[in-house]
C-alpha cells in the first residue's frame, strides 16, 4: 500500500515537472569531408551561390595536383644527382688516397638521401595509420 502511494507521488511529480517545464528543441546538422575536392552535394550548394563555383574549383585542384608533380620530380631529380655526385667523388677521392675525406662525403651524401627516403617511408605511415 505504501508502496503503490509512493509511486503515485513519484508519477504526480514527474507529470508536474513535465507541466512546468518548457521543452526547446534544436536541429543541429554537421557535415565534414575528407579529400581534395568536396562531394557533389556541396558543389551543387556552392553552384547556387556563385554559377562558376565548381569550375573554379576543379581548376584550383587541377593546378594543385600539377605543381605537386612538378616539385616531386624536381626533388626526385635533385636526389638522383647529389646521390650520383657523391658516389662518383667518393670513388675518385678514395681512389687518390684520400679514404677519410670520401668516406665522409659517401656518409654525408648518401646517408642524407637514405634518411630523407626513411623519413618520409615513416610520414607516409603515420598519415596512414592517423586516417584508419
Amino acid at each position: 500500500m505504501k508502496r503503490e502511494k509512493n509511486i503515485k507521488r513519484v508519477e504526480q511529480k514527474k507529470q508536474e515537472e513535465q507541466k512546468d517545464s518548457k521543452n526547446i528543441n534544436f536541429l543541429v546538422k554537421q557535415s565534414a569531408y575528407r579529400g581534395p575536392l568536396p562531394p557533389p552535394e556541396m558543389l551543387a550548394e556552392y553552384k547556387k551561390i556563385y554559377e562558376d563555383a565548381p569550375h573554379i574549383i576543379f581548376i584550383s585542384f587541377q593546378k594543385e595536383q600539377e605543381h605537386r608533380i612538378k616539385t616531386i620530380r624536381f626533388g626526385q631529380i635533385s636526389a638522383l644527382i647529389i646521390g650520383v655526385g657523391g658516389l662518383i667523388s667518393t670513388t675518385l677521392l678514395g681512389i687518390y688516397g684520400n679514404p677519410w675525406v670520401a668516406g665522409s662525403i659517401g656518409f654525408l651524401s648518401l646517408g642524407s638521401l637514405v634518411g630523407a627516403f626513411l623519413y618520409d617511408k615513416n610520414i607516409s605511415k603515420e598519415r596512414n595509420n592517423a586516417k584508419e
